[in-house]
């Protein structure tokens, strides 16, 4: 769930819809497994800083840039 969210910056409701989770529980496990991903592949996974609160994408945004994604749904 969180290298989804790191490569489409999904706004928290998306992403709890992908993964049949609701939104706090999709955010809750996000930002736990970052600090882990940042600590463990800080040299080598090159992570981008995560968008600002309200400037992640909507599924519609989403379903035009990356439409392969929504076929393994």
């Amino acid at each position: 769930m969180t290298l989804v969210w790191l490569r489409l910056y999904l706004v928290l409701e998306a992403l709890g819809y992908l993964f049949g989770v609701d939104k706090s529980t999709a955010s809750r496990y996000t930002h736990s497994v970052l600090p882990v991903l940042r600590q463990v592949g800080e040299a080598t996974a090159r992570l981008a800083e995560p968008v600002k609160r309200g400037q992640g994408k909507r599924l519609e945004q989403v379903w035009q840039e990356q439409p392969d994604l929504f076929a393994l749904c």
